[in-house]
């Protein structure tokens, strides 16, 4: 495989894991791509998709002494994630892929692998014991102090600046 493919599938599987990054939305043909590769995934895939995503978030030095991924895990989730993406542009959504590169071009490509990781990072939210442990930040805000900036705020006020 050519530097310039390898550029490719490295865009797209950044891509899928920096999901929670906005970007541009995808042409007609990487939208395409984009909802053939999110109706295919299976329950497995999605759970995958997950494990991938926090092996990687883990190795990020802001948190990687609060994670006990390990190497072999790591290197497990990496396997399974190829063999997906393998899946998902050799068969599943082939033609889709096909059409997003010849007719949109690599940024199109890995915006419709940015929606993939996007709906995995929904789903990570969506998990009732990861929005019950966000929620306890919420009782840390000092509600008095968001209740003022707020009313502060309010069309009319003059602006303080601080």
């Amino acid at each position: 495989m050519n530097w310039k493919k390898n550029a490719v599938l490295a865009t797209a599987l950044v891509a899928c894991a920096a999901g929670a990054v906005p970007t541009a939305s995808a042409g007609e043909h990487g939208d395409k791509l984009s909802m053939c590769m999110q109706a295919t995934l299976t329950a497995d895939d999605k759970r995958m998709l997950t494990q991938w995503i926090f092996g990687a978030l883990a190795a990020h030095p802001a948190v990687a002494h609060m994670s006990a991924v390990t190497e072999v895990q790591r290197k497990e989730s990496d396997v399974a994630m190829a063999r997906m993406f393998e899946r998902l542009l050799t068969k599943d959504c082939r033609s889709e892929a096909v059409n997003v590169l010849r007719l949109e071009g690599t940024e199109s490509f890995g915006n419709a692998f940015t929606a993939l990781g996007e709906m995995a990072g929904r789903q990570i939210f969506e998990a009732p014991e990861v929005t019950a442990v966000a929620g306890r930040m919420v009782q840390q805000i000092d509600q008095k102090a968001i209740e003022k900036a707020f009313t502060d705020a309010a069309p009319g006020r003059p602006k303080t600046g601080k």
